[in-house]
């Protein structure tokens, strides 16, 4: 119960650590901490020139900070020479998120993201690619005491897995032009 005699550094430690916490929530998932790593360099490029875009609504994940991972992700991995979204790039690989599954409370958090990586051919608008990507990731305590933070870093991971399995899915196709137009429609490779 709070009290008209509370001493004034209570209820000042009390308001900081109310604003602190609200500060928490607004923390925002980083392209450093969704970005794969080191990654072993495909032998060939999948492309040399590719556009990326990342679409839908995913909850409590930044896109462009998504989108800057998985460019610099694609580019680490040696999958393209270059990222050009200007509109002149012959292939165009679309991520969208279907679900992102975010626990209530916990210790520790558990995240599911689902996804669909499409990739196209921008020449003729066909579809070459269609792999449905899901990822989970658990995270302790590595964020913290504070729940907010620990949510955010177990996000992070989730979506660092997401495009660490897409990468290996765009991995296991080989070069583009070697796939066939109608690959995509004989059912997910």
């Amino acid at each position: 119960m709070i009290s008209a005699r509370m001493p004034r550094y209570v209820l000042i430690a009390f308001f900081v650590s109310l604003l602190s916490l609200l500060a928490g929530c607004s923390t925002v998932t980083t392209k450093e901490a969704m970005s794969v790593g080191a990654v072993e360099k495909a032998q060939t490029y999948l492309a040399e020139t590719a556009a990326v875009s990342v679409g839908g609504e995913p909850r409590s994940i930044n896109i462009e900070n998504f989108e800057a991972a998985l460019v610099e992700s694609l580019l680490a991995a040696g999958l393209v020479r270059e990222v050009d979204n200007s509109g002149s790039a012959p292939y165009l690989l679309s991520v969208d998120f279907k679900n992102v599954d975010l626990p209530m409370f916990g210790g520790s958090f558990t995240i599911n993201i689902d996804t669909t990586w499409k990739v196209f051919d921008t020449r003729d608008r066909s579809l070459l690619i269609s792999e449905e990507v899901a990822s989970t990731y658990t995270g302790g305590f590595e964020g913290g005491v504070v729940g907010v933070n620990r949510m955010r870093v177990a996000t992070e991971g989730a979506a660092r897995e997401n495009i660490r399995l897409g990468l290996e899915k765009l991995r296991a196709v080989g070069k583009l032009d070697m796939v066939p137009k109608d690959a995509a429609d004989a059912g997910s490779r």
